[in-house]
């Protein structure tokens, strides 16, 4: 039983969309356990300032990861790796030996004097919690936290051999091993060791996210050893993952901005946009990520072979079924979001408050999910064909944007009293405390949705066929997620006078036949509309089961 699990994880799974129907149900799997981790996490805490403490422990760390980690890219060394492993073995094991030995030297090294400095981090960052007696648990749990960018660092660089193997199932099972362990951490060893049980279950989860991709390493022959780097070919790697550094770190920066402004808000706003933000993840993960990973080593390879119409083509296949269940999602997310949060996170500590409050940022996140995902996508194509400043663009872009439109709307909550109310009523969170925070997320959402479009509109200008092929795919999608979302909400409405939503199990009913009946509809009006992604859909899930290998080049 044992071997027949690692015959399955290790499959190639060559088919576009039979691959990103596998890494969307491992991905599933792992938002379901990031889901629950925030689900205990809720019912122990509520909206704290424990865990105000514990999101922000995770700031410093992020950027550290975003600004170094990825100075060796996976999106650089993957092409490479398969242009070295072109002509021999051995310049592969070298290359990918170099990245490593890089990661843990300067990584470790940055993250051993943040360590050293963490308290002058913590009271610039966050003066507001320097007087807390949490402070000197913050410290330490930050600390601790450091670990993880050199694990998921090093998790990264090997997980390239993974990817370019096209072991997506293994790739998407790491995410799962690592909210294992991060659950591990709440429910075991916090009880034992405190708020620092917490970073030590997040430690483990990194080590698990690791650990998964050493045996693809090994069996391929590229372990990575001891030896003195090669400087020129580390800085030809460095140079052009110095831009895909920077294009992260815009969404840590947006981060770390959102809980600079959260800190001097009310109690437990960082945590209620924290929750809200990982339930927007999952949407955005199972489709824009899934889709954007698998696509990654055929466009890289395509574009390799100059093959720009193939390119072009595989953009456009991934960013027109990108387009269409991102759409669903966003509308059926808005629908149901008080359900959601109330299923997930209403439990123990956590209030009505904290729901109608968790549900109105959802809400808004939720309505930049489609241009989050075609940023995604745009951005690793760019990556594939080598152009990594324009993912720097898009995504810098983004981050300004965010920032600058998050303290607008924020002075405009605390100054415009007619701007408040509408916000307000139209959330429906009149008289609910902290409402701020929801004007900082509709600031985040319009900064990424700026993002999506210039993406869109950038890769269109380049390539003019990929604008006219995605296009159409808008307006159907959006026809059909709103007739969905309407049947889903009379649905609601129905079932409102049969279900008495006193209790977890009716909460759940009513949400889950509600999102049925909504997805029903919208495929039914797909089939209606003769929409060619409905047909690929079908074909993509039989996929799923052929053995034959595809050529790049071949039809999806």
């Amino acid at each position: 039983m044992v071997n027949s699990f690692f015959r399955i994880i290790r499959k190639e799974v060559a088919n576009l969309h039979a691959a990103a129907y596998t890494v969307a149900i491992f991905t599933f799997l792992a938002q379901l356990l990031a889901l629950l981790r925030d689900r205990v996490l809720a019912h122990s805490y509520g909206t704290s300032q424990v865990l105000d403490i514990y999101y922000a422990a995770f700031k410093v760390p992020d950027l550290l990861f975003a600004l170094i980690a990825s100075l060796v890219s996976a999106y650089i060394l993957i092409p490479l790796i398969a242009k070295a492993g072109e002509e021999s073995k051995r310049k592969a094991r070298e290359l990918l030996s170099d990245a490593v030995i890089f990661l843990t030297v300067i990584l470790g090294g940055a993250a051993a004097i943040a360590a050293v400095f963490t308290p002058q981090l913590l009271t610039l960052l966050y003066p507001s919690f320097t007087g807390s007696e949490l402070f000197s648990e913050f410290i330490l749990l930050t600390r601790i936290l450091l670990l993880q960018p050199v694990l998921l660092g090093l998790s990264s660089v090997i997980s390239s051999v993974t990817q370019l193997e096209r072991r997506f199932l293994l790739y998407a099972l790491s995410g799962v091993f690592y909210n294992v362990g991060i659950i591990f951490g709440i429910l075991v060893l916090e009880p034992i060791f405190g708020i620092a049980g917490l970073g030590y279950g997040v430690i483990i989860g990194a080590l698990l996210h690791m650990g998964l991709h050493v045996p693809v390493v090994v069996a391929s022959g590229l372990t990575p050893f001891l030896r003195l780097p090669d400087i020129e070919r580390l800085r030809y790697l460095v140079l052009h993952s110095f831009p895909r550094a920077l294009a992260l770190s815009s969404h840590i920066v947006i981060a770390v901005a959102v809980t600079i402004m959260a800190a001097n808000l009310k109690e437990g706003s960082i945590t209620i946009f924290s929750f809200a933000y990982n339930l927007e993840g999952v949407p955005l993960a199972l489709i824009g990520a899934s889709y954007a990973v698998v696509a990654f080593p055929t466009l890289a390879t395509l574009y390799a072979a100059s093959d720009m119409v193939t390119y072009v083509k595989r953009v456009s296949d991934a960013a027109r079924h990108l387009v269409l269940w991102s759409m669903f999602a966003l509308v059926i997310f808005i629908v149901l979001r008080a359900h959601l949060v109330r299923v997930i996170l209403g439990t123990g500590e956590f209030t009505w408050d904290d729901t109608r409050l968790t549900a109105a940022v959802l809400a808004l996140l939720m309505i930049s999910l489609v241009g989050q995902a075609l940023v995604l996508l745009i951005a690793r194509a760019y990556y594939a064909a080598g152009k990594t400043f324009m993912p720097l663009v898009i995504q810098g872009g983004g981050a300004v944007v965010s920032i600058i439109a998050a303290m607008g709307l924020l002075y405009a909550h605390e100054n415009l009293p007619l701007y408040t109310y509408f916000m307000e009523s139209i959330l429906r969170i009149s008289f609910v405390p902290g409402t701020e925070i929801a004007s900082i997320a509709l600031g985040v959402s319009l900064g990424q949705i700026f993002a999506g479009f210039l993406a869109f509109a950038l890769f269109t200008v380049r390539h003019k066929e990929f604008g006219t092929t995605v296009v159409p795919v808008f307006f159907q999608s959006f026809a059909a997620a709103v007739i969905g979302g309407a049947a889903a909400y009379a649905t609601l409405t129905l079932l409102g006078g049969i279900f008495a939503l006193t209790s977890l199990t009716s909460v759940l009913a009513q949400g889950v036949l509600a999102g049925t009946m909504g997805l029903l509809v919208f495929l039914f009006v797909l089939w209606g509309l003769s929409n060619r992604e409905f047909q690929e859909i079908r074909a993509g899930i039989d996929g799923f089961f052929a053995k034959k290998k595809l050529d790049p080049r071949s039809e999806f």
